[in-house]
């Protein structure tokens, strides 16, 4: 599923198996996912880059990817997750759970069982220096960061 320059409301959807993403938000789209589940998806299950994400009652699980198998927030992407599961994901690199490298806020969800060969099981909060913007923003209230593992550091979370 793949949305760019618009915006679009998934409910009540499942999107499992599919190889390179899920969902792939990008440049200046805006993506509401409620109520759905994004299952065993190669390359990840959400791909969110200059864009603007909001999920709520969203299971994402049993994904894979290089980082960022449930997923992966790229450049000036703008990520809302609340009352949602992110769990059983794997990462080659960094973030099991959630790579985030702008802005993420995650309330009331849970964050589990999930691997990250490198740094950052549950959430890897990435900051780069060459762009405009000094650090990434992950804010997390009322969730649970539990069971996750990272084989460097960072098992729930790196920062």
């Amino acid at each position: 599923f793949y949305i760019e320059g618009t915006v679009a409301k998934v409910k009540d959807s499942v999107f499992n198996q599919n190889t390179s993403e899920g969902i792939r938000n990008y440049e200046y789209s805006t993506i509401e996912i409620e109520d759905s589940s994004i299952l065993q998806n190669t390359g990840g299950g959400l791909y969110n880059y200059y864009g603007q994400a909001n999920i709520s009652h969203t299971t994402i699980a049993n994904n894979s990817s290089e980082s960022g198998a449930g997923i992966y927030n790229g450049d000036f992407g703008i990520l809302y997750i609340s009352r949602s599961e992110i769990k059983n994901n794997a990462a080659q690199l960094t973030g099991g759970g959630i790579y985030n490298f702008y802005t993420v806020t995650v309330y009331d969800s849970k964050i589990e069982n999930n691997i990250a060969q490198g740094n950052g099981g549950g959430l890897f909060n990435d900051t780069n220096v060459d762009t405009n913007y000094e650090f990434s923003r992950a804010i997390v209230k009322d969730s649970d960061i539990k069971y996750n593992q990272s084989f460097a550091s960072g098992g729930g979370a790196y920062n």
